[in-house]
């Protein structure tokens, strides 16, 4: 396998589990934050079956972009800047005046990247903290839009050394249903037993 092929495959598996971290983001994110009055009102009254998925799919977001910039992880942009530089697996391939611009563009997201990965060591993974304690560690949604854009863009601007247009769409549906789903059956379901009552009384 050449050394090009070599790092189109990294992008690829840096990709799809940047896809499943990013599909766990928006429906958490829709979970917290139904857009209709009738999702909403749903919500409210099953708020202890729900808290569960939207907990799920959070942790599954944030373990996913957390392992983007650990060095050890197999899918993780860090690691395959070490194998890009002059000294590594893929070198020459890419300038290393780039690998070193994004060394230094990384810097500049240390005080989010650091709360993710506290959150998946020490709270997801280990439980060296407790919840209470991981309540303290702020991150909002804007933080992590900023860190699934960061990676979006490190993936297309490495592929523009193969002379290779970026064959994967970043765009993703955000128009969840589920909610007003099981809210129109949780009504349809009521109608029916009334109207069977009604029925039954006659």
């Amino acid at each position: 396998m050449s050394k090009e092929d070599g790092i189109k495959n990294e992008l690829d598996e840096i990709w799809y589990t940047l896809m499943h971290a990013k599909r766990s983001f928006y429906y958490a994110d829709y979970l917290f934050n139904p857009p209709t009055s009738k999702e909403q009102d749903y919500l409210r009254s099953h708020g202890l079956e729900m808290l569960f998925f939207r907990d799920v799919l959070w942790r599954s977001a944030i373990i996913g972009l957390a392992n983007f910039f650990a060095k050890g992880e197999k899918r993780s942009i860090v690691k395959l800047l070490n194998k890009l530089d002059n000294g590594g697996e893929f070198r020459k391939v890419v300038p290393n005046s780039k690998v070193n611009a994004w060394r230094l563009k990384l810097t500049q997201y240390d005080s989010v990247i650091n709360k993710i990965k506290t959150l998946r060591d020490e709270m997801y993974a280990h439980s060296d903290i407790t919840y209470r304690e991981s309540l303290k560690i702020n991150i909002f949604d804007k933080d992590v839009e900023m860190l699934i854009s960061l990676v979006q863009d490190f993936i297309s601007d490495i592929y523009t050394y193969f002379d290779s247009q970026v064959i994967h769409s970043e765009k993703l549906p955000r128009d969840f249903k589920i909610l007003e789903i099981l809210a129109d059956y949780e009504e349809k379901r009521s109608n029916d037993i009334i109207n069977e009552y009604k029925k039954f009384i006659k």
